[in-house]
């Protein structure tokens, strides 16, 4: 159950993340930390000839547009096609796939009070 009394909707979205030849495939924001509405992100594959990765985020905001627009600012260059923008409905954490990362719970954005029996990890960090 989620221990937020927050009444802004959370958006699960995932996108191509195109290489750039500064960053080249990284599924990271530009910036770390990734700005306040990022939950949590993940990257969930590649394309067979490297050209993009596909990465998965959960974001607080108000509309799907407005959730895009975060995405879209914290990872350009390299924001490739949508592949889905859906409220996130559920009232437990996405699952084993989507574990909650570290630094989500240490920079208190993970909505959920533990990770719902998933381990520790997930994308992301200032490595």
């Amino acid at each position: 159950m989620m221990t937020t009394t927050d009444l802004t909707p959370l958006w699960w979205l995932s996108w191509n993340q195109h290489a750039d030849p500064k960053h080249g495939l990284d599924a990271r924001p530009v910036a770390w930390p990734p700005p306040v509405p990022v939950l949590a992100f993940w990257r969930t594959g590649e394309a067979f000839d490297g050209s993009y990765c596909t990465v998965v985020a959960l974001v607080r905001a108000a509309t799907a547009t407005e959730a895009q627009d975060v995405i879209t600012s914290a990872w350009s260059p390299g924001i490739g096609a949508w592949r889905f923008c859906n409220v996130y409905a559920a009232e437990d954490a996405p699952g084993d796939r989507f574990p909650a990362p570290e630094w989500s719970f240490g920079l208190g954005r993970w909505p959920w009070s533990t990770a719902c029996g998933t381990a520790q990890g997930g994308e992301g960090g200032a490595s």
